[in-house]
C-alpha cells in the first residue's frame, strides 16, 4: 500500500501516466499506435488510449475487472497506483478545494486518443443530456463532445446528428430493422480531414465509421444509449473506419449539434 509520503513525491514534477489501453468492441488502433510512437502499431482492437482517466470502463464481451480505463501513476519505489489515488490523498494541491468539493476526485474531463480500423465502424448512438441522464442514467452529466481529426485513412466518414428532429417511434423502427442506411441518410455525413475541428452539444446523434484517428478530451461523462431508442435522448453519433480524432467534453449546453470543420 502506498504511503502518503512516497504519493507526496510526485507533486511538484510532472507526473508519468502508464499507458492506458483495453480491448473494445469495435477493432482499430492502428493509427492510435502510431501516434504514441508504440512499435509494430496495427489494428488489435486496441482502439482507444484513455488519458487522465478517472473514468471506469466497462466493454461488453470482454474483461471488466474494477479498475479498467483508470489512469494509473508510477511511484518512486516503482509500485503503480491509481490516478484516482493521488487526487482522493491530495485533492486541494492537484484538484483544487472548489473542484473537490464539488466533484470528488473526479476530474471532469477524459482525453482520448481513438481510432476506427480498416472494415469497422461505431453504431449510430446516442448520448444524453444532463436532463436524461439526471432522469434515466442516476448521473447529472450530459455528453458534449469535440473531435481535433489527427489523422485518416482512404474513405473515412462520419454520421453527426440528426438534420431534423427525429420521433422516437420512427427511430425504434429503424433499430428493431437495423436499418442503417436510413439512420444515415436523416443524419449530417462528414469526411474528417486532418486538422479539422467538429464540436457536438449534447443535442445530436452520431455514428462513426473506417478511417478516423482521433485524441479526445472530454468532461463529466455518463452512459451512452447504444441504438436503444430509449425516451428522448439527446445525442447519437456514427463514424466508419478511417479516421483518428480529439474529443473534448464540456459540462453543458442547450445549442444543437452543428457539425463544423
Amino acid at each position: 500500500m502506498a504511503s502518503t509520503e512516497e504519493m507526496k513525491q510526485l507533486l511538484g514534477r510532472p507526473v508519468y501516466l502508464a499507458p492506458n489501453t483495453y480491448l473494445h468492441f469495435y477493432n482499430g488502433g492502428k493509427l492510435r499506435a502510431a501516434f504514441m510512437r508504440e512499435p509494430d502499431p496495427k489494428d488489435d482492437f486496441n482502439s482507444e488510449e484513455w488519458i487522465f482517466s478517472t473514468n471506469r470502463a466497462i466493454t461488453p464481451g470482454r474483461d471488466n475487472p474494477p479498475d479498467k480505463g483508470f489512469s494509473k501513476v508510477a511511484l518512486p519505489s516503482g509500485e503503480i497506483i491509481l490516478l484516482q489515488d493521488l487526487l482522493k490523498a491530495f485533492p486541494n494541491e492537484t484538484l483544487g478545494e472548489k473542484h473537490f468539493a464539488k466533484f470528488g476526485p473526479n476530474l471532469g474531463i477524459l482525453a482520448k486518443i481513438f481510432d476506427v480500423g480498416d472494415g469497422a465502424h461505431i453504431p449510430v448512438h446516442w448520448h444524453p443530456s444532463p436532463e436524461f441522464a439526471t432522469k434515466h442514467l442516476d448521473s447529472p452529466n450530459g455528453k458534449n463532445e469535440a473531435w481535433v481529426v489527427i489523422g485518416t485513412r482512404p474513405g473515412a466518414k462520419a454520421w453527426i446528428g440528426w438534420k431534423h428532429d427525429v420521433d422516437v417511434n420512427d427511430f425504434r423502427q429503424w433499430m428493431d430493422a437495423q436499418d442503417v442506411e436510413t439512420m444515415r441518410s436523416h443524419m449530417h455525413e462528414v469526411s474528417p480531414k486532418t486538422g479539422d475541428v467538429i464540436f457536438r452539444a449534447t443535442a445530436s446523434s452520431t455514428r462513426s465509421a473506417a478511417g478516423c484517428a482521433s485524441s479526445s478530451r472530454r468532461s463529466r461523462p455518463t452512459g451512452t444509449s447504444w441504438l436503444s431508442g430509449r425516451g428522448s435522448p439527446t445525442t447519437a453519433r456514427a463514424a466508419r473506419a478511417g479516421w483518428a480524432g480529439m474529443w473534448r467534453w464540456r459540462r453543458r449546453t442547450s445549442r444543437p449539434c452543428r457539425p463544423t470543420t
